[in-house]
C-alpha cells in the first residue's frame, strides 16, 4: 500500500529491489488523486481518496481486490506498506515450514501505546499485527474474512488501520498475531527515530531470520539493505561452493583408493602448521626458506579492548585497532555469542549470562582466509539437587572467513605522464617546507615528472618573507607554470584552501592533496595516476611514518589514521563538496573531524570508491622528536617497530652474553 506522494521514490525502489525476488506477484495500491504520477510498476487505483489518513478503507478495499482477483492463485498473502524491506529468502523459509491449509496470521504483535490501552476495541489478551512490518495471512484467512470486510469498514472503533484489520480478523476468523518473542524478531520494528532506522552498521544487527524491516523512510536505504542481503547471499553461496569442491575432492580420493585397496587419510598434514617457502614471514631468513627448513609455527595476533598484539613488520608490538578492522572484530565477537547460544541452548538453564570478553586471536592465511578464535566467559545458573548454583566456564569459538574467488577486470591505464597538481596548504616549520620543495625538484630533474605545485599560504601562520624567498628560487628555475604561490589572509583553514584551489582548475584535473611533512617518490606518483579513476575512485594511501628517512623501511610504521594525503580529480572533489560541505579541522592533526574524512571516508556520504592501501613510496616524517645523534649520549631513541628494536639490540651487542 502506497500513495502518490512516495510512489516515485519508495514504491519504485521496492519494485527495483526486494519485489523482484518474491516468488509470486507484488502489486502496488493507491487511491484516487488529482495529482497522479505515471510510473512503470504494477499499480491498482482503488475507489477511495489517496490522501486520507489513516487509510482504513484503503486497507479493507485492498484485501477485497486481492480476494476477487488472486485468491485461487496463491497460498499466502502479505499486506505491507511502502516503507518496509522484505527478505524473500527468509520469508520463503518461514512459510514453507507452516501449513497453508490452516488459519494462520503472522506479523509483529502490538497492543498500542500506553495511552491507547483498553481503547482499541480489543478483547482481553488480544492483539493485532502491526501493519508496518507486514501482515502475512494464509488463503483460508482471506477467504473467511472477505465476506465481512464491508461490515468492518462501517464499524471502525479507532483511528488506526492495522488495529482495525486485526480486530476484524480476530472477530470473524478467530486468529490473531502470535505472542511469541520470536515473532517480534522475525518481523523487525525499529522503535527509535524512524528517520534514522537502519542507518548504522548493518553487520552488527542479527538479521539471520529477519523477514521484514520497518520503517525504511529513505528510498536509498532500501537499496542499501538490498545490497547488504545480496552480499550475505553471495558469501553463503561461495562457502557452499567450497564445501562441495571439498566433498568432490574427498570422493575422488575414496574412488581412487578403492581401485588400489589403499586407505585414505583425511587428516591435515602436521607440516601445514609450519611456514613454507613464500608463505613465511619476514622473521625467517631467505636461506631458511630456500632450503625448506622446518620453520617455527605460524603466529597468531591477539586482540582485546581495541588493542592488537602482533609481530608484523612496520608495526608496533601493541597497536590500536582501527575503525574498519574494529568493525570486523566486533562482528566476529557477536557471531561468537550467537554460536555459543545455539550450542548451549540457554532455555535449559535458569539463567545464562555472558561475562567479559576474554581474548581473541586472529591470523591471515593466504589460502584459507582470515582465521579467528574467540574466548568468552559464560555464567549459567542450573538446578542441582533442588538448589540453584552458578557455573562459570570458558567457551571457545573458531571462525574461518574465507576469501572469495578471484575476479579480474580489464582497466585502461591513465596516461603515463598525466599532469599531477600538488596542492600544499603551507604551515610552519620552514625546514619541512624547504625539504618538500627539494623533494619536488628531485622529481622534476631526476625523474622528469610532470608536476605542478600550488602553495596556499596563510599569513597568520608565520611571516611569509622567508617562505616566499625559498619558493621564489624554485619558481625562477622551473617557471610560473610549475610553481604557483597563493597567499590568503587569516589562520590555517582547510575549507578556504579547498575553495581557492578549485577555482584554478579546469575539468578533470588530477589533484594531489598533501602536507609539507610528507616525502613523495616517483613510484608513488605513478600509483597516484593508476589508482585514481575519474568519477569512480579516489586514492587514499597509507604513509610510512618514520623519524629516520634513510632507514624508514627498517624502523618505520604505517600511519593508519592520516587521511591528509590523497589523489582525486577536480570534478569529483567539487561534486562531493557540493553535497557535503567542507568543515575545518580544529587543529592541524585533528584528522578524525577533518573535512577530508567527512567528505571522502565517511561511509554514509560515500559517492565514490575509496582505494586505501599502504604505499611504500610515501613517507611521513615524524617531527615531534628528531632522531638521536651519535654525540648525544643522553639521548634515547624511540623504536617504532619490533624489528627495529631487535636490530638495535643486536647491533649494540646487548645480548652477546646470553647467546
Amino acid at each position: 500500500m502506497t500513495h502518490f506522494g512516495t510512489i516515485k521514490t519508495r514504491a519504485v525502489a521496492i519494485h527495483k529491489t526486494w519485489a523482484r525476488d518474491i516468488p509470486g506477484k507484488v502489486i502496488f495500491f493507491v487511491g484516487n488523486s488529482d495529482n497522479r504520477t505515471e510510473v512503470d510498476i504494477p499499480l491498482v487505483v482503488l475507489p477511495v481518496a489517496d490522501d486520507v489518513y489513516p487509510p482504513q478503507e484503503k486497507a479493507m478495499l485492498m484485501l477485497k481486490y486481492v480476494y476477487e482477483h488472486y485468491v485461487d492463485c496463491f497460498r499466502w498473502f502479505i499486506r505491507a506498506d511502502d516503507d518496509v524491506y522484505i527478505n524473500s529468502d527468509n520469508l520463503g523459509a518461514l512459510l514453507i515450514s507452516i501449513s497453508n491449509r490452516d488459519d494462520v496470521l503472522l506479523g509483529h504483535p502490538g497492543i498500542g501505546t500506553t495511552e491507547e490501552k483498553g481503547k482499541l476495541g480489543l478483547e482481553e489478551q488480544s492483539n493485532f499485527c502491526i501493519g508496518g512490518t507486514g501482515i502475512v495471512m494464509s488463503r483460508s484467512v482471506l477467504k473467511k474474512v472477505y465476506p465481512h470486510l464491508d461490515h468492518c469498514i462501517k464499524h471502525t472503533l479507532t483511528a488506526h488501520e492495522d488495529s482495525e484489520v486485526g480486530r476484524c480478523i480476530k472477530k470473524f476468523v478467530g486468529v490473531q498475531c502470535p505472542w511469541g518473542y520470536e515473532a517480534s524478531e522475525i518481523f523487525h520494528q525499529d522503535y527509535g527515530d524512524d528517520q534514522q532506522a537502519y542507518h548504522g552498521d548493518l553487520d552488527l544487527i542479527p538479521f539471520e531470520k529477519v523477514v521484514s524491516l520497518h520503517p525504511v523512510k529513505d528510498a536509498g536505504y532500501l537499496f542499501r539493505l538490498h545490497h547488504h542481503f545480496l552480499s550475505i547471499k553471495q558469501r553463503e553461496r561461495q562457502n557452499r561452493a567450497r564445501k562441495l569442491k571439498k566433498h568432490i575432492k574427498n570422493t575422488e580420493k575414496i574412488l581412487a583408493a578403492s581401485k588400489t585397496n589403499h586407505s585414505v587419510n583425511f587428516f591435515r598434514n602436521p607440516d601445514s602448521y609450519y611456514c613454507k617457502l613464500e608463505q613465511c614471514g619476514e622473521f625467517h631468513t631467505a636461506e631458511e626458506r630456500v632450503h625448506g627448513k622446518n620453520l617455527p609455527p605460524k603466529t597468531w595476533a591477539m586482540f582485546r579492548d581495541l588493542q592488537s598484539f602482533g609481530v608484523q613488520q612496520f608495526s608496533t608490538p601493541v597497536e590500536v585497532i582501527r575503525s574498519s578492522k574494529a568493525k570486523t572484530l566486533k562482528l566476529v565477537t557477536e557471531k561468537a555469542k550467537q554460536n555459543i547460544i545455539q550450542e548451549e541452548r540457554p532455555e535449559l538453564y535458569h539463567g545464562f549470562y555472558f561475562g567479559e570478553f576474554e581474548v581473541g586471536y586472529t591470523r591471515e592465511s593466504p589460502i584459507r582466509g582470515n582465521l579467528y578464535e574467540i574466548h568468552y566467559t559464560v555464567r549459567m545458573k542450573r538446578d542441582i539437587k533442588g538448589r540453584l548454583e552458578t557455573l562459570r566456564q570458558l567457551r571457545r569459538v573458531k571462525f574461518k572467513n574465507t576469501f572469495g574467488s578471484l575476479t579480474a577486470r580489464v582497466q585502461q591505464d591513465n596516461p603515463k605522464n598525466e599532469l599531477i597538481n600538488i596542492v600544499l596548504p603551507c604551515q610552519a616549520p620552514i625546514n619541512l617546507f624547504e625539504n618538500f620543495l627539494k623533494n619536488v625538484r628531485q622529481m622534476l630533474e631526476k625523474f622528469h615528472e610532470t608536476l605542478r605545485v600550488f602553495v596556499v599560504y596563510f599569513r597568520e601562520v608565520a611571516q611569509s618573507k622567508k617562505f616566499k624567498s625559498i619558493f621564489e628560487m624554485y619558481r625562477k628555475k622551473f617557471g610560473d607554470f610549475r610553481f604557483v604561490w597563493l597567499e590568503v589572509d587569516g589562520k590555517f583553514n582547510r575549507e578556504t584552501a579547498v575553495e581557492i584551489i578549485l577555482k584554478h582548475f579546469s575539468k578533470n584535473q588530477l589533484l594531489l592533496f598533501t602536507q609539507i611533512d610528507f616525502i613523495i617518490s616517483a613510484d608513488f606518483l605513478e600509483r597516484c595516476r593508476q589508482n585514481t579513476e575519474k568519477g569512480t575512485r579516489l586514492y587514499f594511501p597509507m604513509a610510512l611514518k618514520t623519524r629516520d628517512k634513510k632507514n624508514a623501511y627498517q624502523s618505520g610504521r604505517w600511519e593508519f589514521e592520516n587521511y591528509s594525503t590523497f589523489c582525486a580529480y577536480s570534478d569529483d572533489v567539487i561534486a562531493l563538496k557540493d553535497i557535503h560541505p567542507v568543515r575545518n579541522a580544529s587543529s592541524e592533526n585533528d584528522l578524525e573531524t577533518s573535512s577530508f574524512v567527512d567528505m571522502f571516508i565517511t561511509r554514509e556520504q560515500r559517492m565514490l570508491e575509496v582505494f586505501r592501501a599502504p604505499d611504500p613510496g610515501l613517507l611521513l616524517l615524524d617531527s615531534s622528536r628528531p632522531p638521536c645523534l651519535p654525540k648525544d649520549k643522553a639521548c634515547t631513541d624511540r623504536f617504532d617497530s619490533t624489528k627495529s628494536l631487535f636490530d638495535y639490540i643486536f647491533k649494540k651487542g646487548y645480548l652477546k652474553d646470553f647467546l
